[in-house]
């Protein structure tokens, strides 16, 4: 992770808190991994600033004598998850390295990973020159190039990585993916719709069940940055082998989730477009269409969650939208619509009225 919006939104979403803004001293704890990595000049003191911190991760930014990096450190979220942190260190850390082999420049430069702790040092990335892609559709920036972009980098990613039995094996990190990924929006908005809840658990299986390749795990607007030369993807912990049509579904999810806001669809609807076109051009491990039906039927239970979960849209504030968005998720996770291009069609019909 490598920015402060990013880092409170993030952790924020996941566990309700609030970012901490306390600058001082630099904790013993972090200043022996620092040193451990050969970071620290002798007998320098960082001065530190707490970005986020949740029961899952403490981000922290640290200046250092030779400039600013940010630190991200794993921790145990539940009693039975003693051995998670170094896991989703270590995953976080392989993805960053991968990434960047497969697209120089969009992910944050990994300076160093103390395993220990478990620790990662990150780039700083100034916000001022790659804000959140959030912030650009907040203001109603829905621009359909950097759709594109982002879509074209999604799909150089899982085109390099698919059928590919040694990333399967390196990247099979199934609690994480279930517990950050998946049971904040699939099984958050069955228990708040009983009645849709084998609708729900079908969706998570279909997001699951899949393992074709590298899979981000995080692909929300609140994580991916709008570069000067590019897309930047953040916030690899529950990176996974699996099905790329679930990165695709939470990003069309979220573009659409943003068409509900008033005046903003027919802005949002050529991004989806973009997005929607540009990665399927890549798709050669199986048939497009096929990878389409798939997010087809991802994509109404994310519409839900964003809702009625952990996940949901922080740009959803009025109740007569929010209950919009039910109404039409549960018909399309409960009828017969089963063509994204018609999902697309009811969607934006809908919300453009």
């Amino acid at each position: 992770m490598s920015n402060i919006r990013t880092a409170f939104n993030e952790l924020a979403a996941r566990s309700g808190g609030t970012a901490l803004q306390a600058r001082g001293e630099c904790p013993p704890r972090l200043r022996s991994a620092l040193q451990d990595l050969e970071l620290l000049l002798p007998g320098e003191a960082p001065a530190t600033t707490v970005l986020a911190s949740s029961a899952t991760t403490e981000v922290t930014a640290v200046d250092l004598a030779w400039g600013r990096v940010v630190v991200k450190r794993a921790l145990a979220g539940e009693p039975d998850d003693a051995e998670s942190p170094a896991e989703r260190a270590a995953t976080e850390a392989a993805w960053l390295r991968l990434a960047q082999e497969i697209a120089p420049g969009a992910v944050p430069a990994l300076i160093g990973e103390h395993a220990a702790s478990p620790t990662l040092v990150l780039e700083w990335i100034d916000p001022t020159r790659a804000p959140q892609w959030s912030e650009r559709l907040a203001t109603g920036d829905a621009k359909p190039t950097i759709a594109a972009a982002v879509g074209h980098l999604y799909g150089k990613l899982h085109a390099a990585t698919a059928g590919r039995p040694a990333f399967a094996d390196r990247f099979a990190a199934e609690r994480a993916f279930r517990r950050l990924a998946v049971e904040p929006r699939f099984l958050d908005a069955a228990l708040a719709h009983p009645d849709c809840a084998a609708a729900l658990r079908a969706a998570a299986d279909t997001a699951s069940r899949l393992r074709i390749a590298l899979v981000h795990g995080a692909a929300s607007p609140e994580n991916i940055l709008v570069g000067p030369r590019g897309p930047i993807l953040v916030d690899g912990d529950c990176a996974r082998y699996g099905d790329p049509a679930f990165d695709v579904a939470t990003l069309a999810a979220v573009l659409m989730l943003h068409a509900v806001r008033p005046g903003t669809a027919r802005r949002t609807r050529p991004a989806l477009d973009a997005l929607l076109a540009t990665y399927l051009q890549h798709v050669t491990w199986e048939m497009p269409s096929l990878l389409a039906a798939r997010v087809g039927a991802i994509v109404p239970a994310l519409l839900l969650a964003g809702v009625d979960g952990r996940a949901r849209a922080p740009f959803i504030v009025n109740q007569n939208d929010a209950n919009r968005v039910r109404r039409i998720a549960r018909f399309l996770l409960t009828g017969e619509v089963a063509d994204f291009d018609v999902t697309r069609a009811l969607w934006f019909q809908e919300f453009q009225a």
